[in-house]
C-alpha cells in the first residue's frame, strides 16, 4: 500500500471517529439547549425548574452560578430530595408533610388551594436534619391543598420538589358536638383596685401565627347593693401576651412578648362592650405552645380608677371544667400575686390570629332570667329540644348530655333523638335522683345544675346537611329547667361558639316550638353537647 492509500484511509477513520463523536454528542447538545430555553423562560422563579416531570425528585439540583450562566441550572447527582414529599397525620385542619435529604439541610413547605401555593411554613433553618417533618394548621376541612418542600445545604444549593397534594378529612369530627359549654351566671373581676389585681387568660395556640387582636367583655358601673364593677376614670387596661413558666401550676412567666394598652372609660350608669383591641406590634406564636394574656391596670390611681373583666361561671367546679375546652384554657388571678387558677370560671374572649384563625369561647351568659316562663320540662305539654342541622361532615355519636336543674317531682328525663320531623331514632332516662332539686331563677344560692347523660345502645351517624332534633321530657307532676347559653346581641365574637341549631320550648305539646330567646346574634342553644367517635 502506497503513501497516498494510507493518508487517505487514515483520513476515513478520522471521518467515521468525528462522525461517531457528533452522533453521540448531539442529544447531549439538544438537552442542554433545551435546558437553557427552560432557564430563559423561568429566569424570575428558578424553583420551577422541576415542573416538567417532576425531574427535581430524583438526583438533581438546582445550583446558582450568576458567572457562568447568570441564572440556574440543574446537576445530577450530590445534594437531593431522596424520599418525599409525603403528607400523613390528615384531619379536618392540619397535616403533616415529610422529607428525607441526601444530607442535612434547611426545609419549608409552600402550600395552597392551588399550585400557585400562596402560603410559607415556618422555615427550619439549621443544616441539622436530613429528615423534616412540618405541620400545616388551620386549614380548611374537605378541602385539597396544594404543596411543595424546598430546602438548600451549606453550599447554598437547593433542591425543589415537585407539585403534590392532600385533601383534609371532613366524613365525621371527634370529640364534641354542641355547646359543650355550661353557664351559671355572669361574673366580674377588678383589673386594679385595692390590691392591684390582675388577671391572666391562659390558652394552647391551635396556629403558628401573628395574634393580632383581641375581643374581651369588659364591665362597669354599680349593682343595686351598692357594689362596683368599676370606679373613678376606669384607668388604663395594659395586656400583654407572655410565655408560660412550665411549672406545674402553669403561671405567667413575666416574659412579655408584646403588648397592648386601652382606656375603657366608665360611663354613668351599668355598661358592658365587647371592643376589638389590636397589638400595635404583634408576634408570632407556636402551634400547641401555652401562653397567657395578663390584664393589668398603669394607672397611677388604680385602686380608685379601676374597671371589670366579665367571665362566664359555673357554681360548680367540673372536670374537665368545660367539656367543649381544654383545662389548658383557663382563667387565673392574681390579687394579690401570685396567680391563682379561678375553676369555676371560663374567660370570654375571642383571640385573633393573623391567618384567620380564632381561640377561646364567645359564649357570654345564660338565659336563667326567663327559666319560670321558657325552658320548663313538665309533663306532655311542656318540653325542651335542640333543633339542629349537622354541618362539617357526618358525626358519629355514642352519648348525649344536657345539663339541667330539677325543681320538683320524682319523675325521671327522657332524652329522645329524633329526625328533623320527630321520627324517634333512639331515646333513653335519666334517673331523677340523679338531678338535684334547685330554685327557679338566677344566683339562687349559687346552686348549680348538674350535667347528666345517655349512652346508645350503638353509634348513631347524624348525617351532614340533615336535621335533628335532642328532645327533653318527663311526666306530669315533675319540672326540670333547661336554660340556655348565648352569644350576647352586641358581641361580634368569632370564637367557639355552636351555630348548627339552636334551643327551642313548646307548651302546647309539639305543636308549636318557640325559640328560647331571640335576642342574640345567635339563637341561644341548650347546654348540650354528643360525645363523638
Amino acid at each position: 500500500m502506497d503513501f497516498k492509500q494510507s493518508l487517505a484511509g487514515n483520513r476515513k477513520h478520522v471521518a467515521y471517529i468525528s462522525l461517531l463523536i457528533i452522533i453521540l454528542a448531539f442529544p447531549l447538545t439538544l438537552v442542554l439547549v433545551r435546558h437553557q430555553q427552560n432557564i430563559n423562560s423561568h429566569a424570575a422563579a428558578p424553583d420551577q425548574l422541576e415542573a416538567e416531570g417532576g425531574v427535581l425528585g430524583g438526583n438533581a439540583k438546582i445550583q446558582t452560578d450568576s458567572l457562568a450562566s447568570g441564572g440556574n441550572y440543574v446537576l445530577f447527582g450530590g445534594f437531593s430530595i431522596t424520599t418525599g414529599p409525603t403528607s400523613q397525620n390528615i384531619t379536618v385542619n392540619s397535616a403533616e408533610i415529610t422529607w428525607t435529604l441526601s444530607e442535612g439541610a434547611t426545609g419549608q413547605v409552600e402550600y395552597g388551594t392551588t399550585a400557585s401555593y400562596g402560603t410559607l411554613s415556618s422555615p427550619e433553618n439549621s443544616f441539622t436534619y436530613s429528615t423534616h417533618i412540618q405541620t400545616l394548621s388551620g386549614l380548611s376541612s374537605n378541602t385539597t391543598y396544594h404543596y411543595r418542600v424546598k430546602s438548600s445545604n451549606q453550599a447554598g444549593t437547593q433542591v425543589v420538589s415537585g407539585d403534590k397534594s392532600f385533601t383534609t378529612s371532613a366524613s365525621t369530627s371527634t370529640g364534641i358536638y354542641g355547646s359543650g359549654i355550661g353557664v351559671d351566671s355572669k361574673s366580674n373581676w377588678y383589673i386594679g383596685g385595692g390590691n392591684s389585681a390582675q388577671a391572666s387568660i391562659r390558652f394552647r395556640a391551635s396556629t403558628s401565627s401573628q395574634l393580632t387582636k383581641i375581643i374581651v367583655q369588659m364591665r362597669g358601673g354599680v349593682n343595686p347593693d351598692g357594689s362596683r364593677y368599676s370606679d373613678g376614670t376606669g384607668g388604663t387596661v395594659r395586656v400583654r401576651l407572655q410565655t408560660d413558666d412550665g411549672t406545674s401550676n402553669h403561671r405567667p412567666s413575666g416574659n412579655s412578648l408584646a403588648t397592648l394598652s386601652f382606656v375603657p372609660g366608665n360611663p354613668t350608669g351599668g355598661w358592658g362592650t365587647f371592643d376589638t383591641y389590636t397589638f400595635p406590634s404583634p408576634t408570632s406564636v407556636t402551634a400547641n405552645t401555652l401562653y397567657h394574656l395578663v390584664f393589668d391596670n398603669t394607672d397611677p390611681a388604680q385602686t380608685t380608677n379601676y374597671v371589670s373583666i366579665n367571665n362566664i361561671i359555673t357554681f360548680a367546679a367540673y372536670t374537665p371544667r368545660q367539656p367543649a375546652l381544654s383545662d389548658d384554657f383557663a382563667f387565673l388571678y392574681a390579687d394579690p400575686s401570685p396567680f391563682n387558677l379561678k375553676p369555676q370560671e371560663t374567660a370570654d374572649i375571642d383571640i385573633i390570629y393573623a391567618d384567620g384563625t380564632h381561640d377561646g369561647q364567645a359564649y357570654s351568659q345564660s338565659r336563667c332570667d326567663i327559666e319560670g316562663s321558657a325552658g320548663i320540662i313538665s309533663g306532655s305539654s311542656n318540653m325542651v329540644r335542640e333543633h339542629f342541622t349537622v354541618s362539617g361532615g357526618n358525626k358519629i355519636v355514642t352519648q348525649a348530655w344536657v345539663r339541667v336543674k330539677r325543681i320538683s317531682g320524682s319523675g325521671d328525663l327522657t332524652l329522645r333523638l329524633e329526625k328533623g320531623d320527630g321520627t324517634l331514632i333512639e331515646q333513653g332516662t335519666v334517673p331523677a335522683s340523679s338531678v338535684s332539686i334547685r330554685s327557679i331563677g338566677c344566683d339562687i344560692n349559687n346552686e348549680p345544675r348538674d350535667w347528666v347523660n345517655i349512652t346508645f345502645s350503638a353509634p348513631q351517624t347524624l348525617a351532614n346537611t340533615q336535621t335533628y332534633n335532642l328532645s327533653l321530657s318527663t311526666a306530669a307532676g315533675t319540672e326540670y329547667i333547661m336554660t340556655a347559653v348565648q352569644v350576647d346581641n352586641i358581641n361580634p365574637m368569632l370564637s367557639r361558639r355552636f351555630t348548627d341549631g339552636k334551643g327551642q320550648y313548646t307548651t302546647d305539646g309539639g305543636s308549636s316550638w318557640n325559640d328560647i330567646y331571640l335576642w342574640a346574634p345567635f339563637a341561644p342553644s341548650m347546654q348540650f353537647y354528643f360525645n363523638t367517635q
